[in-house]
């Protein structure tokens, strides 16, 4: 009888400080720049751990998510960011000292009514995120409201965007941030002297443009501090970037069918609704997949041992004599949105978690 073994989700730790590292480095072509870890991307403990070290921050996207980061590192810089937050949690975040950036300017007015020293915050500007429009417009509205509000100090602008390889994108963002200060200076506001200009750095790096973009933001940087008379901080806010090639996950195959000639169906023992929610991950054949000579390559459809049709990992083309119950297949660069969207669908066995140190 064959058996086959549990499935193993391995982190590497050492991985996870080498790549934070290595994107602070680069990040530090811009001068007075900012490293945060998005923490929705990974929030594995002794991930977030290792590279606490590292990071001059953390990005939180609810209220859990900020308690958790608060009671792991109470000291470090917290930037949360969230269209959840009740206004006692906001007020809960502001206490603490931290900064929270409002995505509604309904929230924000409400938020005034009831906090009314003076306070520092940050807003979340307008975007489209993919038809989704997220953050608050810089509108007239907008302007009177800091304009009628001299307590309330807008102290940090956070665009988050994707297509950030997109040349009129990427400068279409910054023309809006500088007629904002523009407006701000003429009117005699105070002027933010933080940018956080978000995530989505993997797309830079999948597009090959980040030293293109990196010259452009000390671009809008110079010109910012020119209009400003500041020394602005720009964060970034990379996850999946630092994350995502942190993990690979070993599983086998526990069950074959031949669909038609040379077309085949695998099941392997992990579903993909407990790891990975919206990405398929990069399969691996390792050398011993391949020893003892040539073999004919296969169409093959790879699915999770969920009773859902759309357990799917994808397609591939692999050798036809690898096709068989317990052979094991790896699966590289599944660190981000796995373990920190990891759910209990049916209640299936989670792959055991081995920390590579």
């Amino acid at each position: 009888m064959v058996t086959y073994k549990k499935a193993k989700f391995i982190i590497d730790l050492k991985k996870a400080e080498l790549i934070a590292k290595k994107v602070k480095f680069i990040l530090q072509n811009v001068p007075n720049s900012k490293l945060f870890f998005s923490l929705k991307s990974q929030r594995d403990e002794k991930v977030i751990s290792t590279i606490s070290k590292i990071v001059d921050g953390f990005d939180a996207s609810s209220f859990n998510e900020y308690i958790y980061i608060k009671k792991l590192f109470p000291k470090k810089k917290i930037s949360v960011t969230g269209e959840s937050m009740l206004m006692e949690e906001i007020i809960q975040i502001y206490n603490s000292g931290d900064l929270y950036n409002f995505s509604s300017l309904r929230q924000l007015k409400e938020f005034s009514e009831k906090y009314i020293k003076e306070v520092n915050i940050g807003i979340r500007l307008e975007t489209d995120y993919y038809g989704r429009i997220m953050g608050i417009a810089d509108n007239e509205e907008f302007f009177e409201f800091f304009l009628n509000n001299k307590n309330i100090k807008l102290v940090n602008i956070h665009v988050h965007h994707p297509q950030k390889y997109k040349n009129d994108v990427r400068s279409s963002i910054f023309k809006k941030i500088l007629k904002i200060i523009q407006k701000f200076k003429k009117a005699n506001v105070y002027i933010p002297q933080s940018i956080n200009l978000g995530g989505g750095l993997d797309e830079l790096y999948r597009e090959k443009c980040m030293n293109t973009y990196l010259l452009e933001v000390n671009n809008f940087k110079k010109r910012y501090e020119l209009i400003s008379k500041l020394r602005v901080i720009i964060i970034f806010e990379p996850g999946e970037l630092i994350s995502r090639g942190i993990s690979e996950l070993y599983t086998s195959i526990i069950d074959v069918k031949e669909i038609k000639h040379n077309s085949y169906q695998l099941t392997v023992n992990s579903s993909k609704f407990i790891l990975f929610p919206w990405y398929n991950p990069q399969l691996s054949i390792t050398p011993t997949n391949l020893t003892n000579g040539n073999s004919t390559m296969v169409n093959v459809k790879i699915y999770g041992f969920s009773n859902f049709s759309d357990d799917y990992y994808g397609e591939y083309m692999l050798p036809k004599k690898i096709l068989n119950i317990g052979e094991e297949l790896i699966f590289k660069n599944t660190g981000a949105y796995s373990m920190s969207m990891r759910s209990i669908f049916q209640l299936l066995e989670y792959p055991d978690i081995i920390y590579l140190e």
